[in-house]
């Protein structure tokens, strides 16, 4: 006589722990549940918890259906000229105040020492204008 595939090897049919592996299997497939159900709806439920914290998080904007943005917060007091291109000679498009957000394009400029600290210049848009700034006074 074969065992059942709910026995325990190691004592046989008639031990106790058989019986009430036996007896919860039977109310178990009796209950009509389909096995491993709970398991995909937490994996389900997980990943849509995931995927919402990704998309709303407050330091990252969705922009396009490929592209995350980082913000970032202006750090000098005397507040940023925005420039044409990625150099401090470059011509100013505008001024970005103390303590204000900027949408951060591009942090990969080129590096430039400012006042002894390197740093690379950045892409940013502010108010719907586009131009870079030196990385070194904006807080990411």
């Amino acid at each position: 006589m074969s065992k059942p595939f709910y026995s325990n090897s190691r004592f046989g049919p008639d031990n106790w722990t058989d019986i009430y592996m036996a007896r919860n299997y039977m109310r178990y497939m009796d209950s009509g549940k389909k096995p491993g159900c709970g398991v995909v709806v937490l994996i389900l439920l997980s990943l849509f918890i995931f995927f919402f914290a990704v998309l709303y998080s407050p330091n990252r904007h969705f922009v396009s259906q490929d592209n995350f943005h980082k913000t970032g917060k202006i750090k000098s007091h005397a507040g940023l000229y925005i420039r044409s291109e990625a150099n401090s000679k470059a011509l100013i498009l505008g001024t970005v105040p103390y303590n204000e957000t900027v949408l951060i394009i591009d942090s990969s400029g080129r590096s430039e020492t400012i006042s002894g600290q390197a740093s690379n210049w950045v892409k940013i848009e502010y108010n719907g204008t586009q131009g870079w700034v030196w990385g070194g006074l904006i807080e990411q």
